[in-house]
């Protein structure tokens, strides 16, 4: 991250114009794969999914009380949330399957989430390797 950081201080790409660290209301979400091997780094879409266990779940439902039967829903736990697998159709270019790849991901994001043009961050990008 320190890196990536002092990369976007050199003002790669599109930043070479801009004022600031990044353009005003933007953030990065950044995962970093587990795995010892790092493909490199895609610039995402922010995904409509979770990934557990190697599975894709977009759904969850809650349960409360004796309604979690044969959920392991003990006198401390009031309610839980149980993820359910879901067939909706992923976001294109989303985070979550580059991850799962081994990729770094980079999800630029505004406050109303994926910002209007992710892609164009790929400029940023271009010149770093992890």
């Amino acid at each position: 991250m320190v890196r990536f950081i002092a990369h976007l201080e050199a003002k790669p790409g599109f930043l070479a114009r801009e004022p600031n660290l990044l353009p005003d209301c933007v953030g990065l979400v950044i995962s970093y794969p587990t795995s010892d091997t790092v493909r490199g780094v895609k610039v995402a879409s922010l995904s409509n999914a979770v990934l557990m266990g190697g599975q894709r779940f977009t759904g969850a439902f809650m349960c409360a009380g004796s309604g979690c039967s044969g959920l392991a829903v003990d006198a401390s736990q009031r309610s839980r949330i149980v993820p359910m697998l879901d067939e909706t159709p992923e976001v294109k270019n989303a985070d979550l399957a580059y991850y799962a790849d081994g990729y770094i991901t980079i999800v630029p994001i505004t406050p109303d989430i994926t910002a209007t043009s992710p892609l164009m961050f790929n400029s940023v990008v271009e010149e770093f390797t992890p």
